[in-house]
């Protein structure tokens, strides 16, 4: 994947990384403080954290819309699981690192434009996070001035908060129950940023729908001779493989989907299918007739138990061709994560 970013952009921004580390915002700011900025082009907020008061990771997050917000929400109250963010959150991130730590794609980077630092923590770098896919650093011009834009005006809102914090806090929506998250959102109105305070409500953050294509006729066609068994009970889910796969040296590594099936009385795998992350739309359905047409199954079950609510929203879909009932029961979550630690050591002692 070529680079399309000029040598101009990205002086511009080692100029903002440079300003945000000697400005330090994370002396004052904390995950908790958090503010959106909107694109005046693409309409899109981008909403805000500064990470750094902990002391370990320097940066600055740039969520995408609602559903960074959520993912924000998530962070802020503990409830966000630190492996699942790797394949969920959808963020641009300005960070400061020690030369180890750098990506190639950055080594590679700092060595083509020439540029260097010294110290701790003296290495920006600049990467997007898209759901499934390795942290990558950021490739075209439009990457860049969206960058550049947020970063510009994060800056200007951290110098303000230094001198008033309490400006990021809306104490009147703590009163009001409906009300899940407030938000201070800059917006460019004419030739300048003028701020207002936004509310946001369960509704506002309503979950899409898998975007999959299910054919009744092949799913008929498919399932109408194999038999249903009474006595037989499997666990599902739908997972990203803690091993990124590149397929063209050029491309993006991404994280790999895995349909699993564990019969519920033994114990045992009966059933795994590996699924493309670009692909996920048109094979999810090939798969799943595929684990019940398999040598270890060709049946049926009489019931699915998922511990997810991702692989529910995923199964579901599916409900009424396979005839078998469908459950959610979060205490499954905890044995399905246990039981994909020991499936990813065995990946990697292949």
């Amino acid at each position: 994947m070529t680079n399309k970013i000029s040598k101009m952009k990205w002086q511009q921004l080692m100029s903002l990384a440079i300003q945000f580390k000697q400005l330090a915002p994370w002396e004052w700011m904390g995950d908790s403080e958090m503010f959106g900025i909107q694109h005046p082009e693409t309409g899109l907020t981008y909403y805000c954290t500064v990470m750094g008061m902990g002391g370990e990771l320097f940066a600055l997050g740039m969520y995408k819309g609602l559903k960074g917000l959520d993912t924000l929400m998530e962070i802020a109250t503990g409830l966000a699981d630190p492996e699942e963010m790797l394949f969920t959150q959808d963020c641009l991130m300005l960070s400061l690192e020690d030369k180890e730590e750098l990506l190639e794609e950055d080594e590679a980077l700092y060595k083509k434009l020439g540029f260097s630092f010294k110290g701790k923590k003296a290495y920006p770098t600049f990467h997007d996070y898209s759901p499934g896919f390795m942290p990558w650093t950021i490739q075209t011009e439009e990457e860049a001035d969206t960058m550049i834009l947020i970063i510009s005006q994060a800056l200007e809102v951290a110098r303000t908060c230094k001198d008033d914090l309490e400006m990021l806090y809306h104490e009147e929506s703590e009163d009001d129950e409906s009300v899940v998250a407030a938000a201070r959102v800059w917006k460019y109105v004419g030739d300048t940023w003028k701020d207002e305070w936004e509310l946001y409500r369960d509704e506002d953050f309503i979950d899409d729908l898998p975007d999959v294509e299910v054919s009744e006729l092949y799913m008929r066609t498919h399932l109408s001779r194999l038999p249903k068994r009474a006595d037989k009970v499997w666990i599902m889910d739908i997972f990203h493989v803690m091993m990124p796969v590149q397929e063209n040296e050029d491309e993006r590594p991404y994280f790999p989907l895995m349909m699993l099936a564990i019969e519920q009385e033994t114990g045992m795998i009966v059933a795994q299918e590996m699924l493309p992350l670009e692909n996920v739309r048109t094979e999810l359905q090939k798969s799943l007739i595929n684990m019940f047409k398999g040598k270890n199954t060709g049946y049926i079950p009489a019931e699915i138990i998922i511990g997810r609510e991702e692989t529910e929203d995923y199964l579901t879909l599916f409900e009424d061709y396979l005839g078998c009932a469908i459950s959610f029961d979060e205490d499954t979550a905890d044995y399905l994560n246990e039981l994909k630690q020991e499936l990813f050591e065995s990946f990697g002692d292949n």
